[in-house]
């Protein structure tokens, strides 16, 4: 009779542990979706307060990048694999310039931003789902 309890209890723990692994998927795909939406209404909110280009006004160090191409913008983006990749980021050339800045250019750290404006929304967001998902599967 205990033979059975114990298997009872381990199909139990499997089944948790694959809700586990679909709440953390779901709070990736929230969280991924709220990080890039910040990071480009940060880009295109304006005015900025860096130097003028000809009819440009460049973003200043500290602030969310000033879109002239809109080529960053248009490629921040998150990537979910499973429970165990998450990547958010930009898919220009000059993304890492922008986000840690050069010798002649400070940062101007959209993705870093974008995350510490949601951080207490990120932790929740993970927080709910995996609960949601361990207790009643969804």
């Amino acid at each position: 009779m205990g033979f059975k309890a114990n298997d009872k209890a381990l199909r139990r723990l499997d089944g948790m542990a694959g809700r586990f692994q679909g709440g953390l998927n779901s709070a990736a795909h929230i969280a991924g979706g709220l990080l890039v939406r910040t990071s480009q209404q940060g880009q295109s909110s304006g005015p900025k307060s860096g130097r003028m280009y000809g009819s440009h006004q460049a973003s200043a160090p500290g602030e969310y990048s000033a879109p002239r191409t809109w080529s960053l913008h248009n490629s921040t983006a998150y990537e979910v694999s499973g429970a165990s990749m998450f990547r958010f980021g930009v898919g220009t050339h000059y993304g890492a310039y922008q986000e840690f800045g050069t010798s002649k250019m400070a940062p101007r750290r959209n993705l870093q931003q974008s995350y510490e404006a949601n951080q207490d929304q990120l932790q929740q967001v993970f927080g709910v789902q995996l609960l949601r998902m361990i207790v009643d599967g969804g």
